[in-house]
């Protein structure tokens, strides 16, 4: 077969009425795993390989700048191929940060839900 299969997936989670804090997006290819974290702008980037538990944080070191940099252009990019718009990165292509809950409508068939709190998310679009 001669699919063209992407190398990598991606990944998202955000929690609101529980934790703002817990929203990130990443994206992996099963050796590296790159991690957003939205309210504040946080980045992990992790050897799967060597660290499969996810215990040391390479972003800051200097050596892995560049493989720190390939992976964020990576998630911008597929944010671009969505069109999930300005809400999301900035004309530079900067991923931008927000320091409440993740609140953007980018799925029209988003589901609604209730949480025990009462607190009601679904799309809007």
């Amino acid at each position: 077969d001669d699919a063209n299969w992407r190398t990598w997936i991606d990944l998202e989670l955000t929690d609101c009425g529980f934790n703002n804090s817990m929203t990130w997006n990443a994206v992996t290819d099963g050796r590296m795993k790159y991690v957003y974290w939205w309210f504040d702008a946080t980045e992990h980037l992790f050897n799967l390989t060597a660290d499969p538990y996810e215990q040391n944080n390479l972003a800051p070191l200097t050596e892995y700048t560049y493989k720190l940099a390939y992976w964020r252009n990576l998630l911008v990019d597929m944010f671009m191929e969505e069109g999930r718009g300005n809400a999301w990165y900035d004309q530079n292509g900067a991923l931008k940060t927000e320091s409440t809950c993740w609140k953007k409508d980018y799925l029209s068939n988003y589901p609604c839900f209730t949480t025990p709190a009462g607190t009601t998310a679904c799309s809007t679009a």
